[in-house]
This record gives C-alpha cells, structure tokens and sequence, in this order.
C-alpha cells in the first residue's frame, strides 16, 4: 500500500479476478492512509468465491478483529435457487436465513455471540 497511500486522505485499491468463462474468482479491496506518525495504515477484505461464483467468505488481515469476517457453510451455505442460506459472521455468530417457496427472506435467526 505504500506505493500509493502517501498522505493523510485515505485512498483505495480493487482488484478482479475472473476465471475463462467470466466467472469471478477473486475480489480484494484495500483502503489505507498515513496515521499521525506517517506510518501506512491499510486494510485488507479479500473475498472468495466457489465454483458456482458464489461469494464464499470475506477475509481480512487487520489484526484486532476476526481474520474470517464472512464464512459460508459449505454444505448448504446457498438455496438450490441461489439464495444465501448459511453463513458465519467473525469467529462466533452462525446466522441462518428462510425464504418462502417465491424466495422472499420470511425469516433470518442468529446463535452465538459477537466476540
């Protein structure tokens, strides 16, 4: 990030990737600025995806929260439609959500605990 965040305003990176058939593959946005000491702050969301272009987890390498920000359940994470289904959010909290037979969301219930 130092190549491109050389003051106080905080500035931006994303990059795609795409698989032979225009399927997504990858997705990182980074955001970073300099801090009052002049040292290069950045964040990093790296997001995943399967072999279905389902997004798949959210990641990040800020060292004061969770790595994993965003996991699907691998075996029912997504609706035979598409739908999200399953996931996790940070280490701890597993939601999951119900849609009706037109897959409208008619519910969404969380377990666990935000660390």
């Amino acid at each position: 990030m130092n190549e491109y965040c050389d003051s106080y305003e905080p500035c931006t990176r994303t990059k795609y990737g795409y698989d032979l058939a225009g399927n997504p593959t990858g997705l990182t946005n980074s955001v970073g600025a300099l801090n009052e000491s002049g040292q290069t702050m950045s964040l990093l969301l790296t997001t995943g995806f399967d072999g279905a272009a389902h997004m798949n987890s959210v990641t990040s390498n800020w060292g004061t929260y969770p790595t994993n920000l965003f996991t699907i359940v691998p075996t029912n994470g997504y609706w035979p439609a598409g739908e999200l289904w399953n996931w996790t959010l940070g280490p701890n909290l597993s939601i999951t959500q119900g849609v009706t037979n037109r897959l409208w969301v008619n519910s969404i219930s969380a377990t666990g605990q935000v660390p």
